[in-house]
């Protein structure tokens, strides 16, 4: 089940999250690498900035990895294992499959019938669990602009996501303007849970009757005289 959620999961400011150019004040454009600033008089300056700004609106995702080992085992009557093979796999799997078919010749080698495999144990355990942030596409949700005066001596970034150095002489000021693009930043929060199940299977033979060996042996005298039949026909 997935729950939205809108919260600051790691609100930041990206300095160049995207090749753009934004629309400062009155209908200023300020490109990417380009600094602009205005002389006003000779003790203040006047610049003019961009930043980006992402917040988080999480969606927790829960999934679920099923990891198999599966045992075959194959004993005869009178408890002599003759058998054995495991593979990372369901009961299902062809490969599974396979070692069932492999040890039911083994029984009937040894002059043993069988029947179905019957579970001996089973157990399921959570092995790990991790946790992954997915973002998605950024949403626009507006555009703010604001002002601040910085007193020399020091040193700025302005420009296009205040990518670019600028100094404030000592004796000056500087008033930047800023340009905020906020946006919403869809995340999925994503936690797999990955379940190992281990299972034991045991074929176990057991010594054909008599009787069941001569019917068998009947009826295997009669499948080849009706062939023979249909041969002369």
């Amino acid at each position: 089940m997935m729950t939205s959620v809108n919260c600051k999961r790691r609100p930041r400011i990206l300095l160049n999250p995207l090749s753009r150019i934004g629309i400062l004040g009155a209908g200023v454009l300020l490109a990417p690498g380009v600094v602009l600033a205005e002389q006003t008089s000779p003790t203040v300056t006047t610049t003019f900035s961009s930043q980006s700004v992402y917040t988080d609106a999480i969606t927790p995702v829960t999934d679920e990895v099923d990891d198999y080992l599966t045992t075959i085992n194959a004993q005869l009557a009178n408890g002599t294992q003759v058998f054995t093979e495991t593979n990372p796999a369901p009961l299902s799997d062809s490969t599974v499959q396979a070692a069932i078919g492999a040890a039911d010749a083994v029984l009937t080698s040894d002059g043993e019938v069988f029947s179905a495999p019957t579970l001996e144990s089973t157990e399921t355990a959570l092995q790990s669990s991790t946790l992954t942030y997915v973002d998605g596409t950024p949403i626009f949700d507006s555009f703010s602009v604001a002002s601040t005066v910085y007193v020399g001596p020091q040193t700025i970034y302005v420009g296009a996501n205040q990518t670019q150095e600028f100094v404030v002489l000592a004796g000056t000021t500087d008033v930047d303007t800023l340009g905020t693009y906020d946006y919403t930043l869809p995340v999925s929060a994503v936690t797999t849970d990955t379940y190992l199940t281990t299972q034991s299977y045991l074929i176990t033979g057991s010594v054909p009757e008599p009787d069941s060996c001569v019917m068998m042996l009947g009826g295997l005298g009669l499948l080849a005289r009706r062939r023979r039949l249909r041969g002369m026909t």
